[in-house]
Formats: C-alpha cells, structure tokens, sequence
C-alpha cells in the first residue's frame, strides 16, 4: 500500500500509487466514487484496444453539491475530456511514458490526458459505465472549490492550445463584463446598470451550464432549484478564471522547466 506525506499534492498522491505498484494495469478510484461490481472486467475488456479508460461520472464534478442538494433529473452525458480521472484504468506502459506529475494540484487528470493523446496514447470514456459521484463538500466549499478550479483552468488554454466549451462560456463573459466596465467608465451606463448586466451575464451562462447537466423534466420545480442556486458557484468559477491569467506567465515557465519529468 502507498503512503504519502501529510499536505501532499493530489499529483503526488497519484504518483505514489502508480509508483509503489507493479501491476501491467494501474487504476485510480476517488474516494467519493463508487462504481459497480463489473468495473474492473468492463475496463480490462477495453484496454485491449485502448491505452486507458474511464466511466462516466454522474453527476459530475462541477455540479455534485447541486445535484445533492436540489436533486434534479440527470442528463446522460459525457465530460468533455476523453478520460475522467475520478475513475480510470490505465495500462502500465502508457502511465510509463506519462506518468503524473508531483507538482500537480488540481487538473492533473486532464493535463496527463491531453499530453497522451496528443503523443497519440488512444484513451476511452465506456459509454455504458456508469459510476456514481458521491460529493460531501458543502455548498460553500464548492464556491470556493470552483474558483480554484477557475484559476487552475486559466491556464490549460495556453498550455495546450484546445478551445472547450467552459473556454468559450469564459471568453464571452468576460467580453461583456470588459464592455459594461468601458460602459461604465465612458458614463454610457450606470453603476447599478453596470451591476444588473453582469448578475444577467452570470445567470445566462449559469442556466446554459445547469441545463447541459440537468434536465427539467419531469421535475422542473427542481431544476429551477438547481439554477438559483448555482450562480455564486459559476461567478466563483468565471471570476478564478480572470484571476487565474496572472498565474499563466508563471506556470507555462514551470510547464516548460519540468516538463517529461
């Protein structure tokens, strides 16, 4: 069994246990997932055309404290990266090759598969396998979990270059707040103006995020639940991410430094 130190990184964490590990196969379960009897055989049953592989996560992670707490209708539905690392079996060839990095804090998951798959490692999310996401953060743990999230994702952009869906919602907000504060200080708008466009800005993106998760039917009094509820934790995750670009230069000079390590 791997042991690490108190305060380690969650990278670390990971790399400990692919380390300490002989196996051909290497797994990762998260402590809040629980997956069903068949997970292992259904995995194996794809690494044999696959380097790596996951199930799906419901619900996923940006949207487990809602979903406890509001307990709206699911929608069937894949994350956006190829694999999810709350759930993966991994062979030990690839993890050899592009094993975690120590350093990492939060987005290790997706950082290690945009370096496989773009050195063409064939990594696989099983449509059919489903796992379930047990959260136990509270409602303002996950504001404050979603803008770290925000601040780590301001830099995936740059590091490899893939426009995603939370990188567009991101972008235009960001255009319309930077065009209300030029408003704003043109004298063109009010400052209670000024406030009300970027509360519609938040909420117009939070309902897109909240209905790409959920789906109104056939509890829609829960649904809306979910949507007043999530806008802190959208303006958490949009305002990490505007602060997040201070920490690019940095991070892409330590990318460059340790990178293959």
């Amino acid at each position: 069994t791997a042991r690490r130190q108190p305060r380690a990184r969650r990278g670390a964490a990971r790399r400990s246990g692919q380390d300490a590990t002989g196996s051909p196969w290497i797994g990762f379960v998260d402590a809040d997932i629980v997956v069903p009897a068949n997970w292992l055989r259904r995995c194996l049953e794809e690494l044999s055309n696959a380097d790596g592989v996951s199930g799906i996560a419901q619900p996923d992670g940006d949207c487990a404290v809602i979903c406890r707490i509001c307990q709206p209708t699911l929608r069937n539905r894949r994350g956006s990266v190829e694999i999810t690392g709350n759930n993966v079996l991994f062979s030990r060839e690839v993890l050899t090759r592009f094993p975690f990095s120590p350093d990492a804090t939060l987005g290790e998951d997706f950082r290690l598969a945009k370096m496989m798959t773009q050195s063409g490692a064939r990594l696989r999310t099983v449509e059919d396998l489903k796992v379930v996401h047990r959260e136990s953060k509270t409602y303002w743990e996950a504001i404050s979990w979603m803008w770290q999230t925000g601040v780590d994702a301001a830099s995936l952009l740059f590091e490899f270059h893939v426009v995603r869906l939370p990188d567009l919602a991101w972008l235009t907000w960001t255009a319309g707040f930077l065009a209300v504060v030029a408003a704003a200080r043109l004298g063109v708008v009010g400052f209670w103006m000024s406030i009300m466009t970027v509360v519609v800005l938040t909420l117009v993106v939070d309902v897109l995020f909240v209905s790409s998760r959920f789906t109104p039917r056939p509890l829609p009094i829960r649904f809306l639940g979910a949507i007043a509820l999530s806008p802190p934790m959208m303006l958490a995750y949009l305002a990490g991410r505007s602060a997040g670009l201070l920490r690019v230069p940095h991070l892409l000079r330590h990318s460059t430094r340790t990178s293959g390590l």
